[in-house]
């Protein structure tokens, strides 16, 4: 026969491992959504650091793996951001301010992955082709950057990519819907220097004209050097520098 102080004992342990793993099982399920995704609670502060507090729900498991499996999760991450504000001629007697975040997240390894994030803090009134990318000095690209727009009601939006040595740039229509969001993604060799831009069109601009330029750090935000007749189609944002 067990005696009462064992029972007592049993009792107490099986208590503690029940807390204990409904405690770990809460901290691993702290935020599931739509995709079948289940994030810890790091997790889910990783994710608003480095994109915005919202991205979880547009994260499928596809993109949960590469989070997995990427630097970002197993490694120190550094970043930077910039807020500004534009002023965007409309007509002759009106015009509007226009908000943009742009932030810029590095995790090295033995090599480094970085994310661009662009957030409108309004909705656009010019909704038509806007540039996003990255001047590289010192370093060299070692996976395709992947670009991808994000609204309210889709993330499934063609971009164009043009590449050089020094950089690249993506170009896309901005949607009609709410909420744009755009995530641009790339690994790079360690060593050297980012500069990332995101340029948007004051007026409607065509894919030829977003394309008009070359990479320089004299360029708008450090990255795009716009020809003469296309340079005034775009806000000249400053952008994000980071050392890799």
């Amino acid at each position: 026969m067990f005696s009462k102080r064992k029972i007592f004992i049993f009792i107490f342990l099986l208590l503690t491992f029940i807390v204990g793993y409904q405690n770990t099982y809460a901290m691993s399920n702290y935020y599931n959504n739509k995709y079948g995704v289940s994030l810890s609670k790091k997790e889910y502060n990783i994710l608003s650091l480095i994109y915005w507090d919202g991205y979880q729900e547009y994260m499928t498991l596809d993109d949960y793996q590469k989070f997995k499996n990427s630097n970002f999760i197993n490694s120190q991450i550094d970043y930077k951001e910039s807020f500004q504000i534009n002023s965007l001629g409309l007509l002759d007697s009106e015009h509007i301010t226009s908000g943009k975040h742009l932030k810029i997240a590095k995790a090295c390894n033995t090599t480094c992955d970085i994310i661009v994030t662009l957030t409108w803090k309004i909705e656009p009134i010019i909704r038509s082709y806007d540039v996003m990318g990255a001047y590289l000095e010192n370093t060299q690209l070692i996976s395709t950057p992947i670009t991808t727009v994000y609204s309210q009601t889709s993330s499934s939006y063609p971009t164009d990519i043009k590449k050089a040595n020094n950089g690249f740039g993506v170009s896309f229509k901005l949607p009609t819907e709410k909420n744009i969001a755009i995530i641009q993604s790339f690994e790079i060799k360690k060593g050297g220097h980012i500069y990332a831009s995101y340029q948007h069109a004051s007026k409607t601009s065509s894919l030829s004209i977003s394309k008009d330029y070359t990479f320089s750090r004299n360029g708008y935000g450090h990255v795009f050097a716009f020809s003469e007749t296309s340079k005034e189609f775009y806000d000249q944002m400053g952008g994000v520098d980071i050392e890799v």
